[in-house]
This record gives C-alpha cells, sequence and structure tokens, in this order.
C-alpha cells in the first residue's frame, strides 16, 4: 500500500499481489512523494486498514487475468530457486495445497494466500474509486499521472519476462479445476481464458 499526502484529497494505492503493484508502488514513492507501508500493510485490503486511516481518499487498485496470475507467480517462484519444475506439475501441487488446505484450515496458510481465489481483491475493487487494469496499465495508469501532475513513464520491476499464458494452460483438468476454483473472481472481473 501506498498513501500520497500532499494533494487536497490523499491518494492510496491498494497493492494486490502479482497485479504491477511493485511497479506502480514504486512510481508513486518516487514521482508523486508517497509513503510505501510495507511487510503486514504491504498487501493489504481497505476493509482491513479502516480503523488505521482517517482517509484513503481517491483509492485504487490493479487487478490481472488470474490465469495470467498464476503463471507469474510459477514464474516468479522459478526465478528465485524456490522451485524448479514444469508449470503442469506445479498447478498439481497447487491443487492438492488447496485441497489440503480445505481439508486442515491452519495447514499451509501462507502458500495459500498467494494461489487462493483473490476474493479480497474481488473486495477491494468494491471499496476503490479506480480499477486499472494490468493488461490496459500504460493507459489506465493514465489518470493517476494526471491526478499528481507526472508524466514520468511506469517503469516495471519485479517482473518476469512477458509470455502468453495460454500456452502455459495445456490441461484440460487444470482448467476445469481453476475455472471452479476461481469462478467468482473471474465472473466478477469478467476475465475468460484466451481473452
Amino acid at each position: 500500500m501506498v498513501i500520497v499526502e500532499y494533494l487536497e484529497r490523499p491518494l492510496t494505492f491498494f497493492h494486490l499481489p502479482k497485479n504491477a503493484g511493485t511497479s506502480i508502488s514504486n512510481w508513486l514513492v518516487k514521482h508523486a512523494g508517497g509513503e510505501y507501508y510495507e511487510e503486514e500493510m504491504k498487501h493489504e485490503v481497505p476493509s482491513k486498514l479502516t480503523g488505521m486511516f482517517d482517509d484513503f481518499g481517491y483509492s485504487f487498485c490493479c487487478v490481472r487475468n488470474p490465469y495470467d496470475r498464476y503463471v507469474s507467480w510459477y514464474k516468479f517462484f522459478n526465478r528465485q530457486d524456490k522451485m524448479q519444475m514444469q508449470f503442469n506439475t506445479f498447478l498439481d501441487a497447487v491443487i492438492a495445497v488447496v485441497e489440503d488446505h480445505r481439508a486442515k484450515p491452519q495447514k499451509n496458510k501462507l502458500l495459500v494466500k498467494y494461489i487462493r481465489p483473490m476474493t479480497d481483491q474481488l473486495q477491494t475493487t468494491k471499496d476503490v474509486d479506480l480499477v486499472i487494469r494490468y493488461e490496459n496499465l500504460v493507459e489506465d495508469f493514465k489518470a493517476i499521472q494526471e491526478m499528481v501532475s507526472c508524466h514520468e513513464p511506469l517503469e516495471i520491476h519485479n517482473s518476469t519476462k512477458k509470455v502468453d499464458y495460454k500456452d502455459y494452460w495445456t490441461e484440460d483438468k487444470h482448467l476445469e479445476w481453476f475455472g471452479n476454483h476461481h469462478k467468482i473472481e473471474l465472473e466478477t472481473l469478467g476475465y475468460k481464458f484466451g481473452e
């Protein structure tokens, strides 16, 4: 989360994981004097921070096609040498962790945080004034650049090499599981596989 306070009304960015949040946060700190909140508040949602702040002012977040987000997580973990496996093996492991977590909610809590449907993301999209789409990032972000009167380009940070996520999703069983597991997120945000 980043808050820019010098404006007439504060500007708050809610950083949802693997949705260009590091790039947006760094830009706001560098070009708009934003204050970056790390650790527990880095990926927190408005509803869980309401009592801590008087006013979020104008707030926004960025969302991403969840199929693409999974590929991004996979590539991110591989790049950091946290795992070395094929994408289908990764998905099999994700499904096993999710199903195990359903049976024992306290187990794998941290890992599940990153691979669960973004229900917090859905709530955040209802709690903010503007939702930027990762797929249209540069164009959508112009609204924020206008607001802070700075048109410096958005620099990309913490990114993996862009790939076509459709090339990774090759097994029907994974597509079916994902479609069911992320059904509300896909429908609410209007994402479909291949679009």
